[in-house]
């Protein structure tokens, strides 16, 4: 079962403790990235789960794999095109988009 939560976690590009470490909270985190593409932070949202609910997970997601994959490229990690353009449709929900050939 951790396995596959992992799994999900690196498809989704984002981790959400749902009241794991404290009751009534919630929190969205995504990885930082140094220069060789190596997960060396992580940013993170957290909120009461009467602020941070299931409607407003995706929007609060979105918002901070954006600015951690910013703090990376400030960092010096490069994120190819093909990862741009992922991230881009995932927020936008562009299902129709095909990246073929990249």
């Amino acid at each position: 079962m951790f396995k596959k939560e992992l799994e999900t976690i690196r498809e989704k590009g984002y981790a959400i403790d749902d009241e794991e470490n404290e009751m009534g909270v919630r929190c969205v985190g995504a990885p930082i990235f140094n220069i060789n593409g190596e997960i060396i932070s992580a940013l993170s949202v957290s909120g009461p789960k009467l602020r941070v609910t299931d409607d407003k997970i995706d929007f609060i997601s979105k918002e901070v794999i954006k600015y951690a994959n910013m703090i990376s490229e400030e960092l010096g990690c490069k994120l190819s095109n093909k990862d741009y353009w992922m991230s881009y449709i995932n927020m936008n929900s562009w299902a129709d988009l095909t990246l073929e050939g990249w």
